[in-house]
């Protein structure tokens, strides 16, 4: 019951993209955004980035955790 009404609640809060692009990683980011990437080899291919703010919370207007697929 409760593992149900916990992934309905984590399935509510995930927005649709707007298909903006990964912003580059900047060395002064080191501390405060992580970047993470792997390709996939399957029938198309794909490349996924995971842009990580570990600072971010409810308080900030970015989300802690983005999910890119060939840069957008």
């Amino acid at each position: 019951m409760f593992t149900t009404y916990r992934r309905r609640w984590q399935l509510s809060r995930v927005r649709p993209g707007d298909g903006s692009p990964l912003p580059p990683f900047r060395l002064w980011q080191l501390f405060t955004r992580s970047v993470f990437a792997v390709d996939l080899p399957g029938h198309d291919g794909g490349r996924f980035e995971v842009d990580l703010r570990p600072g971010a919370d409810g308080s900030t207007s970015r989300s802690p955790a983005s999910l890119y697929r060939n840069g957008v």
